[in-house]
């Protein structure tokens, strides 16, 4: 009952902030409002008008967090972002996958499985961050990339590709 009460709440807060214009001190108006549900917030979290945030009570987000305009934040499993993360236009980030029963997907209980997003990491536009995966410190996912939970570990890195791959350090 409580998830589907925060899930209510979230819609609640992003049907009331929809209309007001993305700028910093609404944008952390927003986030404020988030906060409120999550299992921690830091200082001048900003979201802007478009951003969906699924399951905030498994979210925990670090200070000078910001995401960019159609980001979808699905917390099946939990989200943990750093200080000082990026985030840009319609990143995807799912904590968990569907399962396979032999016949189906539809009717089988999610995969949970943690994101971690260390502090300091820039994920460009149109990235998705499957369940399970880790972004090292100080790290930059180039656009339309995925990272998945094979992604090799190495903090300030260039990571880019499908599946993202690591392409040189930084």
């Amino acid at each position: 009952m409580k998830h589907r009460l925060i899930l209510l709440y979230s819609w609640l807060v992003r049907t009331l902030c929809y209309f007001l214009p993305d700028q910093p001190a609404l944008m952390r108006f927003r986030g404020w409002l988030y906060s409120f549900c999550m299992g921690k917030c830091g200082k001048n979290f900003q979201v802007c008008h478009s951003v969906i945030l699924n399951g905030l009570d498994d979210m925990y987000v670090g200070q000078n967090v910001y995401f960019g305009n159609f980001c979808h934040i699905i917390s099946n499993g939990t989200i943990t972002i750093g200080d000082n993360v990026l985030f840009g236009p319609a990143v995807i980030v799912s904590a968990g996958n569907h399962q396979y029963d032999g016949n189906s997907y539809r009717f089988m209980p999610s995969d949970k499985k943690d994101v971690v997003i260390e502090e300091g990491s820039w994920i460009a536009s149109n990235v998705t961050i499957a369940g399970g995966s880790r972004i090292p410190v100080g790290s930059v996912v180039a656009a339309n990339s995925c990272v998945t939970p094979s992604m090799q570990q190495t903090a300030h890195a260039l990571y880019a590709g499908l599946p993202a791959k690591l392409i040189k350090t930084l």
